[in-house]
């Protein structure tokens, strides 16, 4: 049995409940959920990017309507090969500061040019088929933005390991 005063000086002097995890518990446990989010939100941004290059007329039409952009088969190759490379770089964590940010970015601009659908998910007032799936958008923008806040803490990342 361990008396109050040696488990004091074993928490630092700080009270811990039962149920509540120690710093090195916690602090993995950060990590681990860390990770898994930047893994799955550059895989997000990976399929988008393999579109570009399995279905590039599908990339052209969706630049043209929900950025009033035109764009050729060669741009849509090009734009995919440099979201590969972000996503890659969000996956392993490289770069956390301008990856995590772009990754952001590229993802607000993409929530932003559809904001008519999720503002109108039903599609009542668009007058068109219910939209639901583009609401998903707005959970992965909040994930963005919670890892670049939290880029630092992101400690199984390769910057990390490599003492960045």
């Amino acid at each position: 049995m361990i008396s109050p005063d040696k488990a004091m000086s074993m928490t630092g002097g700080k009270i811990m409940s039962a149920t509540e995890p120690s710093p090195e518990t916690a602090e993995c446990r950060l990590s681990a959920s860390l990770a898994l989010l930047r893994i799955s939100l550059g895989l997000f941004l990976l399929v988008w990017a393999v579109m570009k290059f399995v279905l590039p007329k599908g990339t052209i039409n969706i630049f043209k309507k929900f950025y009033g952009l035109n764009i050729d088969v060669d741009l849509s190759l090009w734009i995919g090969i440099a979201q590969c490379v972000l996503a890659v770089a969000i996956i392993v964590g490289f770069a956390r500061f301008w990856s995590y940010g772009a990754g952001l970015l590229v993802h607000a601009v993409s929530s932003l040019s559809s904001w008519k659908e999720v503002l109108d998910p039903w599609g009542m007032y668009l007058n068109t088929q219910p939209k639901m799936l583009f609401w998903a958008g707005v959970p992965v923008l909040a994930a963005f933005v919670l890892l670049w806040l939290v880029r630092e803490r992101d400690l199984w990342s390769l910057d990390h390991w490599l003492g960045r």
